[in-house]
């Protein structure tokens, strides 16, 4: 169970992480109605958060500041104990500890634990700490979401994961997978001169990544150089534009497609 968030910067991927754990914790999707987690019994339930080394309080910080009020939690600012801690519950039997992880860790504080979720903020630079988190959800079930902006392309762990995707990218209207390009000019939090400002000193590659939203690179190679991903992105620039509406879950619906029922995981 993998869900990818990448796309340029400051459009919102770290959001989507964020209330996707979040809906975790609570138990439930208000963005799907109906839609619940199934109890944990028996042991704690854990969801963990990985960072980069200098954003792990920022994490802590917003995390603690999204749980909805009324939930009883106690967090604990601590360097390398960064967590929250919910008490035992209906649907959590021994409670919930939300973990935010830093990739300076050592890979041995990756081990031991089942673990329900885990969020990834970027991708980790340490290859061996992803054989961990494999471990972590093996026992669970659990799925792995990675908010990230490849700005060196894909790392090779996350490719083998993906590149079976290759093969389903057939049809644009019809397969399981879309393009979503999300440009910082969509943002309508974001000045204009702000966006301009940003790419000094960028390559043309990186504006197009970083600003423009547009996935370049795929392991080191360009992301188009196959046939199949080069013939969907050219299909996809032509179809007219559709109001798409994102959930916290991470799916995509386009408006003019909900009569039928139909829509499209983002990848």
């Amino acid at each position: 169970k993998l869900a990818v968030f990448t796309g340029g910067n400051k459009i919102g991927k770290s959001d989507v992480l964020k209330h996707r754990l979040m809906n975790r914790i609570v138990g439930e999707d208000p963005t799907r109605s109906g839609v619940q987690y199934p109890p944990i019994r028996g042991r704690v339930a854990r969801v963990w958060l990985g960072s980069p080394p200098k954003n792990v309080r920022d994490w802590l910080r917003d995390m603690d500041a999204l749980v909805p009020p009324g939930i009883q939690k106690k967090t604990y600012w601590a360097r390398g104990e960064e967590r929250i801690e919910f008490p035992p519950s209906d649907r959590y039997e021994r409670g919930l500890i939300l973990t935010i992880k830093s990739y300076g860790m050592p890979r041995a504080e990756w081990q031991r634990e089942i673990v329900d979720e885990i969020g990834l903020d970027e991708a980790p630079d340490n290859p061996e700490l992803f054989p961990e988190i494999q471990q972590r959800l093996l026992m669970s079930g659990g799925p792995l979401a990675i908010a990230a902006t490849f700005t060196e392309g894909i790392p090779p762990w996350i490719y083998e994961l993906c590149k079976g995707f290759d093969q389903q990218y057939k049809d644009l209207m019809d397969g399981p997978f879309m393009w979503c390009v999300a440009s910082q000019y969509e943002n309508p939090l974001l000045a204009k001169e702000d966006i301009e400002s940003r790419m000094f000193g960028l390559t043309e590659d990186q504006i197009k990544i970083r600003i423009d939203g547009i996935p370049l690179l795929m392991i080191g190679e360009n992301y188009f150089s196959r046939d199949a991903l080069a013939e969907q992105w050219k299909q996809f620039c032509v179809v007219p534009e559709f109001v798409l509406n994102f959930t916290a879950h991470g799916d995509a619906i386009f408006e003019s497609w909900v009569d039928k029922g139909r829509g499209w995981k983002v990848w």
